[in-house]
């Protein structure tokens, strides 16, 4: 999934963590508390990140699976590692907060790694703004709808 929030959540280099926010309307939200692990990706600002984008922002993994047709590796949680991906970094569940709509983790790092032959940019969420061709602009705003009402009705 594309989680709208994925952030550094230590002051201490020697104990390195991350929080994330995931809709529980995902079903990554579902696997990660299940399972105590995530991997967190920063994609490549180019049309495979975009491509990836759009696997992974634009249908949910209840319909069907995502990662068939992305090129992943176990990491050491077990977590899918996505090999397209500038930098990683591997985690474990160390707390939940309830949030309504989605759950926010706080998850120690236990593996990470960048690509350097893959040293430049990363997608971000105004890159994915400005290049979307408008096909699939309709369709993820047709996909945030659904998640934005699925977060209503939990309030």
């Amino acid at each position: 999934m594309i989680s709208s929030t994925a952030v550094t959540a230590s002051l201490l280099p020697e104990s390195p963590r991350l929080t994330a926010q995931l809709s529980k309307t995902n079903l990554t939200h579902d696997l990660v508390l299940a399972s105590g692990a995530l991997a967190v990706h920063l994609l490549p600002d180019d049309e495979r990140g975009l491509e990836l984008f759009r696997t992974l922002a634009m249908r949910t993994g209840h319909e069907a699976p995502k990662l068939d047709d992305v090129s992943a590796v176990a990491g050491q949680t077990g977590s899918p590692i996505l090999q397209d991906a500038v930098a990683y970094a591997e985690a474990r569940v160390a707390a939940t907060h309830d949030g309504e709509g989605s759950t926010i983790i706080v998850a120690d790092v236990v593996a990470g790694a960048r690509d350097r032959d893959r040293d430049g940019p990363v997608l971000t969420i105004e890159s994915v703004r400005k290049r979307l061709p408008p096909e699939w602009a309709e369709e993820w705003a047709r996909r945030l709808e659904e998640e934005l009402a699925a977060a209503r009705r939990q309030r």
